[in-house]
């Protein structure tokens, strides 16, 4: 729980770099989790490329030094949106577009065929959507994460 008597997820990470504010922010390297072995998104995690494990966090003052481990806070609410814009949306799209093609080529030669197009379609449309919001906005507003700053301390180096 966070302070504010919400829900977090709260990884750990060593500092890559610092780049200065105002707000200061942080580019965290997160560490593999004991969940990642199990995790079945871990082939578009890939818990090994150091460009996918990593996040701009904001910082506390002082800011940390780069290689120093911290803690980083995720508020549930950003992690369970990005959970539905993964995972939800694209299922919605996939399903009202099968359900859609079907309704639209009744009548047609190889309908199933047509239905699933649109399916995929319209599955494909949220990435799409995803991937042009991902261009317009900032990295560090996805997760508005933050780094707890009484958790620096007792981290091993």
């Amino acid at each position: 729980m966070t302070g504010e008597g919400r829900e977090a997820q709260v990884e750990e990470g060593t500092v890559l770099e610092v780049l200065p504010g105002p707000p200061a922010l942080a580019r965290v390297l997160l560490a593999a989790g004991p969940g990642c072995e199990e995790c079945g998104a871990r082939l578009i995690c890939r818990t090994d490329d150091p460009g996918r494990r990593s996040l701009l966090a904001l910082a506390p003052s002082p800011a940390p030094k780069p290689g120093e481990r911290v803690r980083v806070c995720v508020t549930g609410a950003r992690v369970l949106s990005a959970g539905l814009w993964a995972y939800g949306l694209p299922l919605v799209g996939l399903c009202g577009g099968l359900g859609l093609g079907w309704l639209a080529f009744a009548g047609w030669p190889g309908r199933e065929l047509l239905a699933s197009a649109a399916g995929l379609a319209c599955a494909a449309a949220p990435f799409a959507l995803l991937w042009w919001r991902g261009r317009s906005r900032p990295p560090e507003e996805w997760f508005e994460a933050r780094i707890l700053a009484e958790s620096r301390q007792d981290l091993p180096r």
